[in-house]
């Protein structure tokens, strides 16, 4: 059961979110659907909220630590589902009225894809942000980059069952690029990767090769799309620094979290290039694409 403050979501915007669910299942995609009340509807009020209940997805969480589950296998078939969402999403969105698509829509006249990046913690951090999302703004939006996205697509969000990957919390669900899907992906199994496993290995080679190859059997990959990833990396980077500040009690942090909020700072004033994926890296990775780009 999911409790949404109506501060935070319209009905419209839920009952898009589970059109596209739907729209997703429809296609033979694995994703948890959402569970209709007595009176045959998907959202409920309830007083200052909308009540929504999904089918709890079977399997569990993806074991970082257990090579039997996390490898190059499973990294290409995560990525084959990313491209499968993607490709849907260009079906969906094309069966949809421009006007009326539900669902928050980044444009360069509207660059905020969370409402989290309209309010930053200093003028620097700001500053940052900005410089980024002008480099942004010269992306191409053509359907090959840029469309529906479950815009928070990382293991946090799926659970494993034997061969199967299932997709949920598609709360965030808009229409941005692609690149930022698998950056997001690509960002947090980096981030577990290297907090629980040996830092010796060439993790970011092997897992986006897997994932990129997976991702291509699905929909189309562009060496676009792969030079994107960097500065959909940092804006990232961005969005957690700026979540953990607001959702963390910073008066009471843990050890865990006062370092990774002043990694995250540090690395932002700094322009880390994340994982060290720099345009070298990249070239190395693109070569070793099985399908055409």
């Amino acid at each position: 059961m999911r409790v949404t403050s109506k501060d935070k979501r319209t009905a419209q915007m839920l009952n898009e979110e589970i059109s596209w669910i739907q729209f997703l299942k429809k296609s033979g995609i694995t994703v948890s659907i959402a569970v209709s009340s007595k009176n045959n509807q998907f959202v409920e009020e309830l007083h200052d909220f909308y009540v929504t209940v999904f089918k709890k997805a079977p399997g569990g969480p993806v074991l970082v630590q257990n090579r039997d589950q996390w490898n190059p296998h499973f990294f290409q078939r995560w990525g084959k589902l990313l491209g499968e969402v993607h490709k849907a999403g260009k079906r969906y969105s094309a069966e949809k009225d421009i006007t009326g698509r539900g669902r928050p829509h980044w444009s360069s006249d509207h660059p905020h894809n969370h409402d989290l990046f309209k309010i930053l913690p200093s003028e620097f951090i700001r500053e940052k942000y900005v410089k980024l999302i002008e480099r942004i703004k010269g992306f191409s939006m053509g359907d090959q980059y840029f469309g529906l996205i479950h815009n928070d697509f990382h293991q946090g969000n799926f659970f494993v069952d034997k061969d199967e990957i299932i997709l949920f919390d598609f709360d965030d669900c808009a229409y941005f690029y692609f690149a930022y899907d698998i950056s997001t992906a690509f960002y947090h199994a980096y981030w577990q990767h290297t907090s629980f496993n040996s830092t010796e290995d060439d993790f970011a080679v092997e897992f986006l090769t897997h994932f990129l190859n997976g991702y291509a059997e699905s929909n189309v990959l562009t060496n676009e799309i792969i030079n994107q990833l960097p500065d959909f990396l940092k804006l990232r980077e961005l969005f957690l620094y700026v979540l953990f500040l607001k959702v963390w009690n910073i008066d009471k942090l843990q050890d865990w979290q006062e370092h990774t909020i002043n990694n995250l700072k540090t690395n932002i004033e700094n322009n880390k290039i994340y994982a060290d994926l720099d345009m070298d890296l990249l070239t190395k990775i693109k070569n070793n694409i099985q399908k055409p780009l």
